[in-house]
């Protein structure tokens, strides 16, 4: 159908005749079969009798749930954040004594002795706040305050 005019003519051309019906004398005895079937799902008796696995499905499914959850969460999170310190290990060499004293400076320090050297400066007002404001949370500042 490559256009609207096209529609009204191939309507024309279809058949009328409706391909599904209904069965012969499907409505003839359709109340009492309706009825019987409705006696028999609302009979008190129709009910199944309930086993004991039956009330402890829904309770070893949230079990395995929270299992599969805690294992697909909590073993790679913990595999990802557990840190051993390298003041931890047996190293003795100087680069492992180098790579203790770096691993307890924090960032800001550190880029601060890289990029300056070793020269002593006098901290000042906005130096002190541009340290505490790279250091430490608004939560952390606020409950020290309140001490």
């Amino acid at each position: 159908m490559r256009s609207f005019e096209e529609i009204p003519h191939k309507l024309r051309e279809a058949d009328r005749n409706l391909p599904f019906r209904v069965p012969g004398h499907y409505f003839d005895d359709f109340p009492a079969r309706l009825q019987s079937r409705l006696d028999q799902e609302t009979s008190p008796g129709a009910g199944k009798r309930l086993r004991m696995i039956d009330y402890l499905k829904p309770a070893l499914g949230l079990a395995a749930a929270f299992a599969s959850v805690f294992l697909l969460v909590y073993f790679p999170a913990r595999l990802v954040t557990h840190s051993v310190t390298m003041a931890q290990r047996s190293g003795t060499s100087d680069e492992d004594k180098i790579i203790n004293l770096v691993e307890q400076v924090d960032d800001h320090t550190f880029f601060t002795l890289l990029e300056n050297g070793t020269t002593e400066e006098k901290i000042d007002g906005p130096d002190i706040e541009s340290y505490i404001a790279a250091n430490y949370s608004d939560l952390d500042i606020f409950l020290e305050i309140q001490k």
